[in-house]
C-alpha cells in the first residue's frame, strides 16, 4: 500500500513539474522570466482538472480572486486545456492568441499547475500569478 501511494504521489508530482517545465522552456524561448512554482495553489489546480474531467468539459475557474486569498497579488490569469499529452496541450497553448498571450506575459512571477489524467487523456490547469511590488 505504502508503495502505490508513494508512485501516485509521484506521478502527480511528475505532471506538475512537468506542466512547468515546459511552461518556462516556452517563456524561456521568448526571453522571459522562469516562473517560481506555487506547490499549495497547484493542489487547487489539480482539483480543477479534477473536475473538469469530471464533468466532461472545460471551465476557467469561477472565482480566481477568492482561489488567490491570502497572497500578496496584483495580477493573474488562468489557462486551462485537455489533450493526449501535455507537450499536446501546451503546444496549442502556444499556437491559440490568447492563451499565448496569457503564458507569456512578462509580469507573471508564480505558476500554479494541476495535471489529471483520465481516459488516456491530460486534463490541465495553469494559474499565474504576479507579485505586488
Amino acid at each position: 500500500m505504502r508503495t502505490l501511494l508513494a508512485l501516485l504521489l509521484a506521478a502527480s508530482l511528475t505532471g506538475r513539474t512537468d506542466m512547468l517545465a515546459l511552461t518556462n522552456h516556452d517563456r524561456e524561448q521568448h526571453d522571459r522570466s522562469r516562473l517560481a512554482l506555487d506547490a499549495q495553489l497547484s493542489r487547487y489546480a489539480k482539483q480543477h482538472s479534477r473536475n473538469m474531467a469530471g464533468r466532461g468539459r472545460l471551465f476557467h475557474t469561477p472565482d480566481l480572486v477568492a482561489v488567490l486569498e491570502g497572497r500578496d497579488w496584483s495580477l493573474a490569469g488562468e489557462n486551462v486545456g485537455v489533450g493526449p499529452s501535455l507537450k499536446a496541450i501546451e503546444t496549442g497553448f502556444m499556437r491559440e492568441k490568447a492563451h499565448r498571450k496569457n503564458l507569456l506575459r512578462r509580469q507573471w512571477d508564480y505558476a500554479a499547475t494541476g495535471v489529471f489524467r483520465d481516459d488516456g487523456l491530460a486534463w490541465v490547469t495553469v494559474i499565474f500569478w504576479a507579485a505586488t511590488t
